[in-house]
Parts: structure tokens; sequence; C-alpha cells
């Protein structure tokens, strides 16, 4: 299985979650804070074309936020 990697930020309640959704479904992930690497947040905008939080990605590939990870997982609403 491909890795998971979920950038986040404090006080954000969609990245709580979205980690919350993984950890029910027994996905493991990493988890990377924005606020640790300050110039990771241009970088995702670049990547993503988003700059909201929480950004979700298998191996390279962007699979989007909260409401497209609940699909991607099973879990719709």
């Amino acid at each position: 299985m491909r890795a998971v990697t979920v950038y986040t930020g404090s006080f954000c309640g969609f990245c709580e979650q979205v980690t919350s959704l993984l950890e029910r479904r027994g996905i493991a992930y990493t988890e990377v804070s924005v606020e640790d690497h300050p110039d990771l947040r241009e970088k995702l905008l670049a990547r993503s074309g988003r700059r909201t939080l929480p950004q979700v990605y298998v191996g390279e590939r962007y699979i989007g936020a909260r409401r497209s990870s609940r699909r991607s997982t099973g879990a719709e609403n």
C-alpha cells in the first residue's frame, strides 16, 4: 500500500476529523504540520492548487481534503 500523508495545521477541526477517520479505518498515515515547516504552505499550493488544510496524499496523488477523504475511505457522511 502506498504511503498516506496528511498535511495539517493546529486548531484545524477538519484536520482532526480526517486523522480520526483514518485511525478508525485502520489506515496508517504520516501527519505533517505546516507550522513545523514555514515554506510548506507555498509548496502545497503549487502542488495541489489549494491553500486549505487538511491536504491528503496517497503516494504522490492528491486526493483532497475532508470530504474527499471520507469518500475515499467509504465513510460518506
